[in-house]
């Protein structure tokens, strides 16, 4: 049984936390503090220039007090707004990480967190989809790991996780949650007692699928590449219309391209998925990374796709289905040549065969 106290969160959550919500509540200085400051300054300097063409016979006294910069005053003013935001949310996040609560039983898991409102997720094993493990940008930099255990509710992210664990723990958890959600051997009833369900034992039973006896295309790196220049162009139109730099607009596009590129290749380098005789598992890797845990009784669908770009490169992209709200965003395996995806397609099946009795 683990818990809050003796599988605890590391107390790197509290920075990281709060580095996060202040960058979401920096767009707000950014947007509506800093342009009255500067709409102030502007105005200052307005009136300042307004004062140099009165006649000499107007008392200086009407333009204020000439010389006086308000440079200064505005940089205190943004200072002021920096650290009047940051110091609530440090505050609250420590309350949150001293308040977050967990606990993992022999049959169930619940999870309370808040601070000013309280909220508890109580999800029993047998109803668990899918394991999976996060890290974003900060995380890999404090070293720290979202554990999230997933079932088909529709509100299960937000109580079906546990963030801010260090390697150690996080491995314990994922090793716990494993043992729990492990498959039985699929059996069925017939008349006079219970057998094994008949099926090809050997498409399944010892064999193993992995990226490198069926790696990804090279091309999945052009088609990724494309996807991104046009997905990056579409978010950085408006910016000419928002800071008026011709610079930014010239120099824009190679910049996009040398993005998507390497964006690109080192998704490809890193990608890897591997599918055992008990489970599977996919990874990815760029900025921040991610390694998703498939179990074969959990299958709902297993869909063979292409897209546009994919159709021009002769690549397929496989999307494994479960009924959680989110595998279909992660157990995805993209630039797959036909002969590979076919394999694949048909060994899961055979597996979910095997473990649930047929799709």
């Amino acid at each position: 049984m683990y818990n809050s106290q003796n599988l605890p969160l590391s107390s790197k959550k509290i920075i990281k936390k709060t580095i996060t919500r202040y960058i979401k509540w920096f767009w707000f200085l950014l947007l509506f503090i800093f342009p009255i400051l500067f709409g102030f300054y502007s105005s200052l300097t307005m009136e300042k220039s307004t004062c140099s063409m009165l006649p000499p016979s107007m008392p200086s006294s009407y333009c204020g007090q000439p010389g006086t910069s308000p440079i200064p005053k505005i940089i205190l003013a943004a200072l002021l707004s920096v650290v009047i935001l940051l110091i609530p949310i440090l505050i609250y996040e420590y309350f949150y990480y001293r308040l977050y609560y967990y606990e993992f039983t022999e049959d169930k898991a619940t999870i309370r967190k808040g601070v000013v409102s309280r909220a508890t997720g109580l999800i029993r094993y047998e109803r668990l989809q899918n394991i999976y493990i996060d890290q974003d940008f900060l995380d890999r930099i404090f070293g720290l790991y979202d554990v999230h255990y997933e079932t088909a509710g529709e509100k299960s992210g937000f109580y079906s996780h546990v963030d801010g664990l260090n390697k150690e723990n996080a491995d314990k958890l994922v090793s716990f949650l494993e043992e729990k959600t492990r498959q039985p051997m699929p059996v069925q009833k017939v008349s006079g007692g219970i057998a094994q369900l008949e099926v090809n034992q050997e498409e399944v039973k010892g064999g193993e699928i992995s990226i490198r006896e069926y790696p990804l295309s090279e091309a999945v790196i052009i088609s990724m590449t494309i996807g991104w220049i046009f997905i990056l162009s579409l978010m950085t139109f408006w910016i000419p219309l928002i800071f008026r730099s011709i610079v930014i607009f010239l120099f824009g596009f190679p910049a996009i391209l040398i993005i998507s590129f390497v964006y690109s290749w080192v998704w490809y380098k890193n990608f890897y998925f591997n599918f055992s005789q008990d489970k599977g598992e996919i990874r990815s890797k760029v900025i921040g990374q991610s390694v998703s845990y498939l179990y074969y009784d959990r299958i709902q669908n297993i869909n063979v796709s292409q897209s546009l770009f994919d159709r021009l490169f002769g690549i397929f992209t496989i999307t494994i289905e479960t009924a959680g709200e989110r595998a279909g965003m992660r157990l995805v395996i993209n630039g797959l040549p036909r002969e590979s995806a076919e394999k694949i397609k048909d060994f899961l099946l055979a597996k979910s065969k095997y473990y649930r009795g047929g799709l």
